[in-house]
C-alpha cells in the first residue's frame, strides 16, 4: 500500500510540474505587454530545473534556480520543493 501512495504522489507531482511548466512557457508569450520574459538562457534553466524535479533531483534544481531572476518560476519551483510528497512524509505535515 506505501507504494501506491508513493507513485500516486510521484503522479501528482508530475501533473503539477506538467502543468506549471505550460504555464511558465505559455503565459509570457501571451502577454504582449511584459517585457521582462525569460532571457533564453533562464529559459534554458527553468526548463531543466522541472525536469530536475521531475526526477527527484532537488538539489540541481535549487541550484538552477539560482540562475533564473523571474521571481514567478522562482516561487513556482520553490512551491514544489515545499510541497513535495516525501518531505510531508518525513516531517508528517499535509501537503
Amino acid at each position: 500500500m506505501p507504494l501506491a501512495r508513493r507513485e500516486t504522489g510521484r503522479l501528482l507531482k508530475r501533473m503539477q510540474v506538467a502543468v506549471l511548466v505550460g504555464l511558465v512557457v505559455i503565459l509570457p508569450g501571451l502577454a504582449q505587454a511584459r517585457t521582462d520574459v525569460l532571457t533564453p538562457a533562464e529559459a534554458r534553466a527553468a526548463k531543466a530545473a522541472f525536469k530536475a524535479i521531475d526526477r527527484d533531483n532537488w538539489k540541481r534544481a535549487r541550484r538552477l534556480t539560482a540562475r533564473i531572476t523571474d521571481p514567478l518560476v522562482v516561487k513556482i519551483i520553490r512551491w514544489l520543493d515545499f510541497t513535495d510528497p516525501w518531505l510531508a512524509a518525513e516531517w508528517g505535515h499535509p501537503s
